[in-house]
């Protein structure tokens, strides 16, 4: 949630992934196991470092002749003045970390893929999984 968005939930900074209909839970999953295995190239992370050593990470969201707009997880973004760019890099990635995973308990993540399969038909009434 701090990076998609789905129906009226999350925050719009990666693809979106509400339309889920046509994945099965295995490409889902596939899908959170592997974020950088197919990355649309409008996702791609990138670092601006500045000239003071400042760095900041996410998607390019806008560029003017004067500065870039970086996108940033939780909805956050970062405006930076091109005089002030030292160094501006795509890392080839997806902003979604690698190994997420770990932190999520198995019983978790057959909800999360029960969710993102069908939000659109819960009312709320019934829990994930059950």
């Amino acid at each position: 949630m701090t990076c998609h968005k789905i129906g009226d939930l999350g925050i719009d900074v990666a693809p979106d992934i509400s339309d889920s209909r046509t994945k099965t839970p295995a490409q889902l999953l596939n899908d959170i196991l592997n974020p950088n295995q197919a990355i649309d190239g409008n996702y791609v992370s990138y670092t601006i470092v500045t000239r003071d050593g400042r760095s900041e990470t996410g998607i390019i969201g806008a560029e003017t002749a004067n500065s870039i707009t970086l996108r940033q997880p939780e909805g956050k973004t970062a405006l930076v003045l091109r005089q002030e760019i030292e160094e501006l890099k795509s890392n080839g990635i997806s902003l979604m970390p690698e190994g997420l995973e770990k932190n999520i308990p198995i019983e978790q993540m057959a909800d999360l893929i029960a969710f993102i399969k069908n939000w659109r038909y819960l009312d709320g009434s019934v829990p994930l999984g059950k």
